[in-house]
């Protein structure tokens, strides 16, 4: 009887010890994979940002001139050429890339940023953040693509069908209540939602909150309830590519 019981227990300690190496082997994969995408992603930034020099403009001045008048053709040669990039990166006229970012640990006040083809403005086109309650991205669009147009919500399906890379970053953030700060942010941000419209030259304005941009929205949500500024260049606007370069976030996901 005794030999019994030590020869089971001997078996569930093997298949224990089994278990933990099998699991800690897919964790370091699990890494791994991260860490080539990261460096994939990375390459390709460098790659873009060499292609486009001579055709990038800041966020800023992309913003004056598609909002000042008398520049039309100029900003219609330029959405040209985005989609122009778009269709020879995804081979067919209606469907941009896809990617296969994880949810998993999205919490609330996470953004996220995405990448599709050429953009004006930077590497990152857009952006949003998380409201965990509800399960959506609270962001801006100047025109319906599908979920309305100004201060919207965007399903996480959105983010993994319209881009071909995504990433998440959280906020690094210090002292109390930190959790509960987040849940007021991100219920100060709802308000906006369905009742806001969107403009490029919307201002880094904590009192003026008539028009926003995608990321003009994590960007005031951090800066009014933690005093913390996610723009990398401190400019008059803060774009993807702003939010992408600060030291005031960390990548927790990458996906391509």
């Amino acid at each position: 009887m005794r030999k019994t019981v030590a020869v089971a227990v001997s078996c569930l300690l093997f298949m224990s010890s089994t278990q933990f190496v099998v699991a800690k082997e897919s964790n370091q994969n699990l890494k791994k994979s991260q860490k080539e995408i990261h460096e994939s992603i990375q390459r390709d930034m460098d790659e873009y940002y060499k292609k486009y020099a001579d055709k990038l403009m800041s966020f800023e001045e992309f913003a004056n001139l598609n909002e000042s008048k008398g520049n039309e053709k100029e900003v219609e040669d330029i959405k040209q050429l985005d989609e122009a990039d778009i269709l020879r990166s995804s081979g067919s006229k209606h469907e941009r890339g896809t990617n296969d970012i994880s949810y998993d640990n999205f919490r609330n006040g996470d953004i996220i940023l995405v990448h599709d083809g050429f953009c004006y403005y930077g590497y990152w086109r857009h952006g949003a953040i998380f409201d965990e309650e509800v399960g959506s991205f609270i962001s801006a669009q100047r025109k319906d693509s599908g979920n309305g147009e100004g201060v919207i919500y965007e399903p996480k399906s959105w983010y993994r069908n319209k881009y071909d890379k995504a990433k998440g970053v959280k906020a690094k953030i210090t002292g109390g209540n930190i959790e509960t700060k987040k849940s007021d942010m991100i219920v100060w941000l709802r308000q906006f939602v369905g009742k806001c419209k969107y403009s490029f030259l919307s201002p880094k304005n904590l009192d003026d909150n008539d028009t926003w941009y995608c990321t003009l929205l994590p960007w005031k949500g951090y800066k009014k309830f933690f005093d913390l500024d996610i723009d990398a260049d401190k400019g008059p606007m803060c774009s993807p590519d702003d939010i992408s370069n600060s030291n005031n976030v960390e990548v927790f996901v990458e996906a391509d």
